[in-house]
């Protein structure tokens, strides 16, 4: 994977941490009302794992020395 080398403020991330966060729960909650199997259902369980990853990233970037 190519990096950008590009740092951003703890500040930034925390926002976008907080940004992320909050949609992933609005996602989880629209997810209750699909039908598992359904295109809108596995719409937002791919949602929810892109989420997922970038909190990941977040934190782990958010968490550098």
């Amino acid at each position: 994977m190519k990096t950008t080398g590009k740092t951003f403020k703890p500040e930034d991330l925390a926002d976008a941490l907080k940004t992320i966060a909050s949609m992933a729960s609005k996602i989880k909650k629209a997810q209750a009302h699909h039908v598992k199997g359904t295109p809108q259902y596995t719409l937002c369980k791919n949602r929810l794992k892109a989420l997922r990853i970038a909190i990941a990233l977040i934190k782990k970037q958010h968490h550098r020395p």
